[in-house]
């Protein structure tokens, strides 16, 4: 059996080159059972033209897609060319979870035993399967059938050289509304410390990676998880570097420090608003002291910080955004500014908690408005972004260790 696994392509052309850790997990769980013909196209940055395309999909006989909302059109028109010759499609991902598609058949959730099922044979239209409630089971992302090294060329001074991302976990502890990580998972499933520390090692001794980016929404959810993560990482002689993301009430001075002498580099913290009201709105959980704090205590362990603010959120006024500008300035940090974006499967979009002027799902990308937050309108919320980034963007600090801007 010739199985395509496809990551779509979108139109975020200037976005950070990401392996497809998904649809690799797809193929490595297929083939630890015994399916060994599997080719994997990331499209979304092969960009492969498209008669090589059809000629891959036309000589298969399984074809899986994943992705985004923004990338659901791009799968559609896959899935059109799929048709012509008879190919089975199979259609997984957030996307796919929450919103209806014309594919031959839906995943929902997560993907590994429900692919494995439709290998065998047993065709539905649409499937849901209970999680893994152990993912140390799983086996590592089948790196070998992408040009993995191709990922970490483009330059993070965080890092010195060549990077890749790993996942060791899945969902969040989290509630946020602008998130669909909460309706995903439902709750957060972790990969041990030792499963974790296994697959650095992997990356390292197979493909040359010493420095890693964690993936996951909060790498820190389990204290303890960390703290003996980082004394397997001490231990073994290689010079790891890792950046991470995570909240900030989800750290403390002892972790922070036990981090950066692990070789954690970066934390990107989830901020989003400096404005308490909003940060109640979008059900964050913590207050601006918790962020403060955060953020104080990683500079003083000589970790380089990332904040990530949100501008749109619902009950944003030109007085909220110029409060987060100011909270920003006063962190002395390196940030990040999005506009909100109501993807399938958040409390925003089930709830229209904003309004949607934009259904065409390819512009869905956080640099492109679509929806109007009380008079601040498309063009205004871009305006909006454009300042914020200019005024706090990205910018050197005391106690940031040196050459490590992102």
């Amino acid at each position: 059996m010739r199985i395509l696994l496809i990551n779509p392509k979108s139109k975020a052309l200037d976005a950070l080159p990401i392996p497809p850790l998904g649809i690799l997990y797809i193929a490595a769980y297929a083939r630890e059972n015994g399916f060994n013909d599997i080719r994997v196209i990331d499209d979304n940055r092969e960009r492969m033209p498209r008669d090589l395309l059809e000629e891959e999909i036309r000589n298969s006989d399984i074809l899986g897609l994943t992705g985004t909302t923004s990338q659901f059109t791009n799968a559609c028109e896959l899935f059109n060319i799929a048709k012509k010759y008879n190919v089975l499609t199979v259609y997984g991902g957030v996307h796919a979870t929450f919103c209806d598609s014309p594919m031959d058949i839906t995943v929902k959730g997560e993907g590994e035993l429900a692919f494995l099922d439709i290998l065998k044979g047993d065709r539905k239209l649409t499937y849901e399967y209970p999680f893994i409630k152990d993912l140390d089971t799983l086996p590592f992302p089948a790196r070998d059938l992408i040009p993995i090294q191709e990922y970490g060329k483009r330059e993070l001074k965080r890092f010195e050289g060549a990077y890749t991302h790993l996942m060791t976990g899945r969902g969040c502890s989290s509630k946020c509304i602008f998130c669909s990580s909460p309706n995903m998972w439902k709750y957060p499933r972790l990969m041990s410390a030792e499963r974790v520390y296994k697959e650095m090692v992997e990356v390292y001794e197979r493909y040359g990676f010493r420095n890693i980016h964690f993936q996951d929404d909060t790498f820190t959810l389990s204290r303890e998880r960390v703290i003996e993560l980082c004394n397997r990482i001490l231990s073994s002689g290689i010079n790891f570097r890792f950046s991470c993301q995570t909240r900030p009430d989800m750290v403390d001075r002892e972790l922070l420090n036990k981090m950066a002498d692990a070789g954690c580099v970066q934390v990107e913290f989830g901020v989003e608003s400096g404005e308490p009201r909003l940060l109640k709105t979008a059900r964050k959980g913590y207050s601006r002291n918790h962020i403060s704090t955060a953020f104080e205590l990683a500079k003083k362990a000589r970790i380089k910080t990332y904040g990530f603010f949100i501008i749109g959120l619902p009950g944003e006024t030109i007085w909220t955004w110029l409060k987060s500008i100011w909270f920003a300035l006063k962190l002395r940090t390196n940030t990040v500014w999005t506009v909100l974006m109501p993807y399938p499967g958040t409390q925003v979009y089930e709830k229209g908690l904003v309004k949607v002027l934009d259904y065409d799902y390819s512009n869905w990308l956080y640099k492109r408005p679509i929806i109007q937050v009380g008079s601040l309108t498309p063009r205004t919320l871009t305006i909006m972004r454009n300042i914020a980034d200019r005024i706090c963007g990205k910018r050197t600090y005391k106690g940031a260790r040196p050459k490590n801007e992102s």
